[in-house]
């Protein structure tokens, strides 16, 4: 490691602290005898020494007739610990098939070589087959009817082989489903999880339709808890875990090295430094930044700052066409690349041989994201991490507390099976999949209480939700968010032209809106048009060296609902988890060139809006509640949540408002539509959480250092790191209040309610009104609708309207840069949500599935 802490010296990094992971021996056993003849023969012949311990524990338990998890650690050995077992059914049972998931093709691509190695070994023929999006009409066909050895991809399997389930071949296919391999668990979780979990749940009750229960082998990098993991991914109870304690697979050892800029560079001039020195060293390396603008960034500034140098590096993140992503694996792997700019989808992929660095811009949100990073070295010879301080709260936690970082626990991964529009959509999925549409029968075995209630209530609630109406409802899942369409990016005027990538409405707002400029493969494009019906932006490379950034507003309210509220109650002090309707507004962009601003404000802003869960922090009659200290407080918390809870910093956002009458409320929510709970445990955690916070603030080392600026706070104390904030935070006043809640919650023990809200007192209204309903429906902001003269707009807002005659809701509606007012009943929903609201108290936004009024308490449905 002398060349690494050379290179490190020779741009004078500051080495805050070093960690060795020792290198470790191979543990073999012998290869598994239950495995057939032949198969046994070969595999001798290619591992003469045996198989790692694990492999032939786990091989043992697949052929013994368990399900089967492998959690142990990145470049283990695990494909071989699916790959014999499958191919032993095979052999064993000629009309057994088998199906292989990978979250991404690259992944597939490679495991498809291997598997095509052992099968002509085996002389199996041509019985390994491609089932993914690059595999079009007739050569699907082909696959299904030849294919014993399936590959394929969750999108694919979800909207493509499920929905086929009836048709010749796939018939058969399911029907005789011997082993489902699903390979690199552990990034099925957040949204991606809680789809995938019901992805599986419908294969395996298509396959009961088919009087079929296949067997699973599931792999995955370490994680935290990785039983209650697979368990909540498959819905299946009896896995045996083979687990980190079982690995035998031998490594070579790293070492880590957490380092910080000197004080005179700027952090991206000095990671250009080290990418150049890198380069110019012979290492072959990864440089993982936790952005795609980050990526674009560096690559751009590199090849300014090193033009001698500049074909030696290349970006790579996700949205690239497949050809750009599949040239850039080729030009790596062939050598005629040092390294890459990345984000995460290099945390797993193409296995690239004889890397010597990995760097890491920033610590990434969880610790099994660096721990996927970090083992992209160290495989077969010594390997060197290196990760540089970023600007945010987190990393100066971990840096100051670098022995924290390495003896934590792995994260649980997220799955939520209670997000009810991941349910809903799902239930569609599978009523479409089943035998009888109209009965579809559920096994209660396979599927959770939640997917249960929908379906025995679908037709009692009348979802509004379109896709329960759509003759093909796969096509609207799109299974790795929640509720965030995809658009196709075009370079030019029109739909026909080339497409240069991919991005969801959500990054939209923050990467691609109308004017922005926007950073692809290291160049500049102007986005000049988007479409809305047909989900394409239009972009062109003739535009300025300049950059913008998104003017951004977030609006949060509770909904009305009438479920449990669990809640912490101190004097002055109330916390309780909920459900928040989130309304996101791009209002304009700044555009920055030759250190000038220029501000750009839309007529109409983009709207979008999504229901999830979150927690509310509720202040009444505290001597320190001032706007500022308020404002200070939510950045404070939601910087702070990250290091309690083990969350990514992007999985969650902060909203606050504050009165002259000492009162305010603070919102911590999830970023994700329908919500996963992750910021629901902020009741548990509460005072843990303002101590964190309280020593972020107090201790934050930029303000510290920066004496004129300390008493307003900046990004890593007070500020948060949500893409849209709020001016008027004061690190001086927050600490005030966080020292007041401090000595209140040390002081007083919380009070512990649950509550539900109450109708019996509102009884007479039903008598009253007798059997008259009073609720009605609403499009909420974003939405894009159609209004009958051949336009399509978006919804801005709406408000009742009663002339005497009509009780309807007036809608102002977006077309082009033009505003126009219509009625509801002239409106046709194209894609959006709906929600009810109350025409006798007026109370909005109510959930769907409410009979009463969570306000005045009259029947609704």
């Amino acid at each position: 490691m002398e060349e690494i802490e050379s290179i490190l010296s020779k741009i004078s990094a500051e080495i805050i602290y070093t960690r060795d992971e020792p290198p470790c021996q191979g543990n073999m056993r012998g290869i598994p005898k239950g495995l057939d003849g032949r198969l046994y023969m070969l595999t001798m012949l290619k591992y003469r020494s045996g198989l790692y311990s694990h492999q032939s524990k786990s091989i043992e338990a697949s052929l013994n007739r368990k399900h089967v998890a492998i959690n142990t650690s990145t470049a283990s050995g695990k494909s071989l610990c699916f790959i014999l077992p499958v191919l032993d059914e095979l052999v064993k049972n000629h009309s057994a098939r088998s199906l292989f998931i990978f979250p991404i093709k690259a992944l597939s691509n490679d495991q498809i070589k291997k598997l095509k190695e052992w099968s002509t070994l085996l002389k199996l023929g041509d019985v390994v087959q491609k089932y993914d999006g690059d595999v079009k009409g007739e050569e699907r066909l082909k696959a299904i009817k030849n294919g014993r050895l399936l590959v394929s991809t969750p999108d694919v399997l979800n909207a493509s082989l499920l929905r086929l389930n009836k048709e010749e071949y796939y018939e058969e296919f399911f029907a005789n489903l011997r082993y489902v391999v699903l390979d690199e668990c552990h990034v099925y979780s957040g949204a991606f999880g809680t789809h995938m979990a019901m992805v599986v749940r419908r294969l395996r009750q298509v396959c009961k339709n088919h009087n079929n229960s296949p067997q699973f082998i599931l792999s995955s990098a370490t994680i935290g808890c990785p039983k209650k993991h697979v368990q909540a991914l498959t819905g299946i109870d009896d896995i045996e875990i083979i687990s980190e304690k079982d690995n035998g697979s031998p490594m070579a050892g790293k070492k880590y090295y957490l380092i910080s800029p000197p004080e005179e560079n700027k952090l991206n001039t000095f990671i250009l430094k080290l990418t150049r020195n890198l380069i110019l060293s012979g290492k072959k390396f990864l440089l993982f930044c936790n952005t795609r603008k980050e990526v674009e960034n560096l690559i751009i500034n590199f090849k300014q700052a090193y033009p001698d140098i500049r074909d030696r590096i290349m970006p790579y993140r996700a949205g690239y066409e497949v050809e750009d992503r599949t040239a850039i694996e080729d030009a790596l792997a062939k050598g005629k690349l040092a390294g890459l700019f990345c984000t995460s989808a290099l945390e797993m992929g193409i296995d690239i041989s004889h890397l010597d660095v990995c760097v890491m811009l920033g610590l990434p949100g969880n610790k099994i994201s660096m721990v996927q990073r970090a083992g992209r070295v160290g495989r077969k010879e010594p390997g060197a991490v290196i990760i540089c301080a970023g600007d945010s709260p987190y990393d100066d936690y971990y840096f100051s507390h670098p022995k924290e970082l390495f003896e934590r626990p792995m994260e649980e991964l997220i799955i939520n099976l209670e997000n009810k529009q991941i349910l809903i959509d799902h239930f569609a999925c599978a009523r479409a999949e089943a035998l009888n549409f109209e009965v579809p029968d559920f096994d209660e075995d396979i599927f959770d209480r939640g997917f249960i209630q929908i379906a025995n209530h679908v037709n009692l609630y009348d979802y509004p939700d379109d896709i329960l109406y759509d003759q093909s409802p796969h096509f609207k899942v799109q299974i790795r968010c929640v509720d965030d369409p995809t658009y196709i990016i075009i370079h030019g005027q029109h739909s026909d032209d080339p497409p240069i990538g991919q991005i969801t409405y959500s990054q939209i707002l923050r990467e691609a809106y109308k004017g922005a400029i926007y950073l692809h493969l290291g160049k500049r494009y102007r986005v000049t048009k988007i479409s809305y019906t047909d989900h394409k932006i239009y972009v062109d490379s003739r535009c300025p060296m300049a950059q913008t950034r998104p003017k951004t507003e977030v609006f949060v309210r509770p909904r009305a609902t009438s479920r449990v509220i669990k809640s912490k109650i101190w004097p002055g002090l109330k916390v309780w988890k909920t459900s928040l309707s989130i309304t996101e507004k791009l209002t304009g962009y700044t555009e920055t060139m030759n250190k000038k601003n220029n501000e750009v404000s839309y007529p109409q802003p983009m709207i979008r809006y999504f229901v999830t869960s979150g927690t509310v922090i509720s202040l009444s009659g505290l001597d320190s509640i001032t706007h500022g200290s308020v404002m200070g407080l939510a950045g404070a918390l939601e910087n702070a949540y990250p290091i309690v809870y083990h969350c990514s910093k992007d999985d969650i956002g902060s909203y606050a408002w504050s009165k002259e009458n000492n009162e305010a409320h603070i919102y911590l929510f999830d970023s994700t539509a329908g919500g996963l709970g992750i910021t629901n445990k902020v009741v548990s955690l509460f005072e843990n959480l303002l101590q964190v916070a309280s020593h972020n603030v107090s201790q934050c080392p930029n303000c510290l250092a920066n004496p004129e600026t300390a008493d307003y706070g900046c990004y890593k104390c007070v500020i948060s790191n949500s893409w849209f904030n709020y001016a008027g935070n004061t690190r001086k006043e927050t600490i005030k209040l966080i020292n007041e809640l401090s000595i209140i919650t040390s002081t007083h023990m919380p009070a512990e309610e649950e509550v539900r809200e109450d109708f019996n007192s509102k009884n007479h209204l039903f008598d009253r009104h007798g059997d008259k309903c009073f609720g009605g429906t609403m499009l909420v902001s974003g939405s894009l609708v159609y209004t009958g003269k051949h336009q399509e707009g978006i919804v801005l807002n709406s408000a009742a309207f009663n002339n005497g005659i009509i009780e309807d809701r007036l809608y102002s509606i977006r077309i082009g840069d033009q505003e126009a007012k219509y009625l509801g009943s002239r409106l046709t929903l194209i894609q959006g949500k709906v929600e009810r609201w109350c025409m006798n108290c007026g109370e909005e936004l109510i959930d769907f599935e409410e009979t009463s009024c969570p306000v005045c308490g009259v029947r609704l449905r």
